[in-house]
C-alpha cells in the first residue's frame, strides 16, 4: 500500500529543496510527495517545479492567494491518493527512517494517527538550547500521553493521519491546525501515538521576537481547541514539573511562557488571528 506526503510552503526558498530532498530517499515507487504552495513570492514554487520535472512522484499545487497552513492541509488531504498521509513542512528536515517508522504506526487498526519527536536542528544559541528544551518536555509529555491513551495534539513538524478518518475540513481560521486535526480524531474513537522513532529536525527561533511570536500564536489557537472541548489540564501537566526543574533553561522558559499566555490570553478575548512567518527559524 502507498503512502502519501504533504508538504506546506510559503515563502520556502532557503529551505524546500532540503525538506524534499530529507523526504524523496525514504518513499517507493508507488508513494506520492504533494506540495502545496501557498501565495509564494519568492522562488519556491521554480524550486519545487524543478524538483518535481526530475522525479514523477512530486505533484505541485499552486495556490496563487494564501489562505493559511490550515487551508494547504484540507487540500493535501482532498488530494491525497492514498489512506496513510504524512504531514510535515519545508522548513524542517525529516529524519532518515522517520517515514517508514511513523506510517508503520498507523498500521493497527486502533490507531487513527501518529506523530514524530522533535530534535533540535543545532546547539548553538541561547534560544537553541532554550528550545531544545522546550522540545525534549513536549517529548516526554507526550510519550505518557500517549502511554495513558489520552494523547490528541498532533506535531505540526510531522504527523501522520490516516485520511478517511478526515470528515470535515480543519477551520481555516485554526492557529493550531494540528491540534484541531488530531482533535477531530480522538473524537471518532481512535487513538493518536507518540512515535519516538520518526524524528523530525528543526531550527529554533534566534531572536525573542520571533520566539514570542511562535508561541503567542500557539497558545491562542490552543485556546481556540479549548472552546471546542478541550481540558485545561491537558495544557497544564503538574507531571511535567520534575522536568522542569532539571535544566538552567527552566526559569527563562516559564517566564517567556507566562508572557506568552498573557498576550494570548489578550488576543482571543479581542478576536485577533494573526499569523506572521517567522524568518529566523528557517535552516
Amino acid at each position: 500500500m502507498g503512502l502519501t506526503v504533504g508538504v506546506c510552503a510559503y515563502n520556502e526558498e532557503k529551505s524546500v529543496a532540503k525538506a524534499l530532498g530529507s523526504v524523496l530517499p525514504q518513499l517507493g515507487a508507488g508513494d506520492e510527495l504533494i506540495v502545496v504552495a501557498s501565495g509564494c513570492t519568492d522562488r519556491t514554487v521554480e524550486i519545487v517545479r524543478s524538483v518535481a520535472g526530475k522525479d514523477p512522484r512530486v505533484r505541485l499545487e499552486v495556490e496563487p492567494m494564501r489562505r493559511g497552513k490550515a487551508a494547504a492541509l484540507n487540500k493535501i488531504l482532498a488530494l491525497a491518493r492514498n489512506e496513510c498521509v504524512v504531514l510535515t513542512d519545508a522548513d524542517v528536515l525529516v529524519g532518515p527512517s522517520a517515514v517508514k517508522a511513523i506510517a508503520a504506526a498507523l498500521e493497527a487498526e486502533w490507531v487513527g494517527a501518529a506523530i514524530g519527536r522533535t530534535v533540535s536542528l543545532q546547539q548553538e544559541s541561547f534560544w537553541d538550547k532554550l528550545q531544545d528544551f522546550a522540545w525534549r518536555a513536549f517529548n516526554d509529555l507526550r510519550q505518557r500521553q500517549s502511554d495513558a491513551g489520552n494523547l490528541f495534539a498532533l506535531n505540526g513538524y510531522l504527523s501522520a493521519v490516516k485520511k478517511s478518518l478526515v470528515k470535515e475540513p480543519i477551520p481555516e481560521d485554526s492557529l493550531v491546525e494540528d491540534w484541531m486535526l488530531g482533535w477531530s480524531i480522538k473524537e471518532q474513537g481512535c487513538r493518536v501515538v507518540y512515535c519516538p522513532a520518526a524524528i523530525v529536525y528543526v531550527k529554533a527561533a534566534q531572536n525573542l521576537r520571533d520566539y514570542l511570536r511562535q508561541k503567542v500564536r500557539v497558545r491562542v489557537g490552543q485556546l481556540q481547541v479549548k472552546e471546542r472541548g478541550m481540558g485545561w489540564a491537558y495544557l497544564r501537566q503538574p507531571s511535567n514539573l520534575g522536568l522542569l526543574l532539571q535544566s538552567p533553561y527552566a526559569l527563562p522558559y516559564l517566564a517567556l511562557d507566562s508572557a506568552a499566555w498573557a498576550m494570548a490570553w489578550t488576543r482571543h478575548a479581542r478576536g485577533v488571528r494573526k499569523w506572521t512567518q517567522v524568518g529566523s527559524s528557517k535552516p
